[in-house]
């Protein structure tokens, strides 16, 4: 964790994105490049804690902290569930030589969509702009439902198929566990990130016994955790 300097966090850089009152991220700022040698150039860390939350049905509010001290311009994109990348707010730094500056913007947004968000810094480097950007932060305004129709499609020795139906809203992905039969614990078994929202998933549990009997659940979760696990399914993997 990059240790922030000791004052006051403040608010700075508040908002209403649109595309008439900012510019597009990463294009190039107004203005010249600093003149100099870029050796020994450092590059600037990306920004740190990246937040997206909903502060009304059809708003979100971005933060995120400075978390270096040699970015000239800060940027946010954003897009629908797991479409491209759009420009979204784009500044000049507030705070260049410290750390621990706290940047928030506000969003329009349409009702019932996930929006995801990334966080970057534009620095000089001679006459060219280098970026270093933050891992992507979604949104979503109430914890996913539960998936429907759960059913086993294929049987191996050693691996179960499940296919399941999306009921689900607001999912980022889901999860696959397994269980043998009596108090054996849930045994994670797979991650299925949600690209494309399809009607229709299908997980696979590797790494099973032969001949040895099952319970599946499959758990949607989002930024507010897991939501309500699907009805539990069985099969007996087949015999070697």
């Amino acid at each position: 964790m990059i240790k922030e300097k000791a004052r006051a966090v403040a608010t700075a850089g508040i908002i209403a994105a649109s595309a008439i009152a900012t510019p597009p991220a990463h294009a190039a700022p107004t203005g010249t490049s600093p003149t100099g040698s870029s050796i020994g150039h450092i590059q600037s860390d990306p920004p740190d804690r990246l937040r997206a939350s909903h502060v009304a049905s059809n708003s979100i509010n971005i933060t995120f902290v400075d978390g270096s001290t040699n970015e000239d311009y800060f940027f946010v994109d954003y897009r629908v569930q797991n479409g491209d990348w759009h420009p979204l707010w784009q500044a000049r730094t507030q705070s260049k030589k410290s750390m621990g500056l706290k940047y928030s913007i506000y969003q329009s947004v349409g009702r019932n969509t996930i929006y995801c968000y990334r966080a970057g810094t534009l620095q000089w480097k001679g006459l060219s702009l280098i970026r270093s950007v933050t891992g992507t932060y979604c949104d979503a305004p109430a914890a996913p439902s539960k998936p429907a129709n759960s059913r086993v499609t294929r049987i191996s020795s050693s691996s179960v198929s499940i296919k399941f139906d999306r009921s689900s809203k607001w999912e980022w992905g889901y999860q696959l566990f397994a269980k043998r039969a009596g108090s054996a614990p849930w045994v994670y078994k797979g991650s299925l990130v949600v690209r494309t929202a399809k009607d229709t998933y299908i997980m696979t549990a590797n790494n099973l016994k032969p001949n040895r009997f099952y319970r599946f659940i499959v758990v949607p979760y989002n930024q507010f955790g897991a939501g309500t696990a699907s009805d539990d399914v069985t099969a007996t993997t087949v015999s070697r």
